[in-house]
C-alpha cells in the first residue's frame, strides 16, 4: 500500500478563504476580493514604505508582506 502525503501552501488567499468560512466576525467580514482590493488600490508592491494599520488578526499584514515578496520596510500597528 502506498501512501501518500498532501502538503498545502498557505497564502493570504487560502487563509482569508478559510477565516472567512468558518470565523468572518473576526477578519471583519473581510472578502478574498476586497482584500486584493485595498492592495491594488493602495498600490503595494515591492520596495515600497508601507504603513499598516491592522484590525483583521493580522491577514492585511501578511497580504502586505506577501505582496512585497521580501523586500519590505512595514511598520505595524494593531488596532484593537
Amino acid at each position: 500500500m502506498q501512501k501518500s502525503l498532501l502538503t498545502n501552501t498557505n497564502d493570504c488567499m487560502s487563509i482569508c478563504e478559510a477565516y472567512f468560512k468558518k470565523y468572518p466576525a473576526r477578519i471583519g467580514f473581510l472578502r478574498v476580493d476586497t482584500l486584493s482590493l485595498l492592495l491594488s488600490m493602495a498600490n503595494i508592491a515591492a520596495h515600497s514604505d508601507v504603513l499598516v494599520v491592522d484590525m483583521v488578526g493580522g491577514l492585511l499584514t501578511g497580504a502586505v508582506a506577501e505582496r512585497l515578496g521580501g523586500l519590505l520596510f512595514c511598520f505595524f500597528i494593531r488596532a484593537l
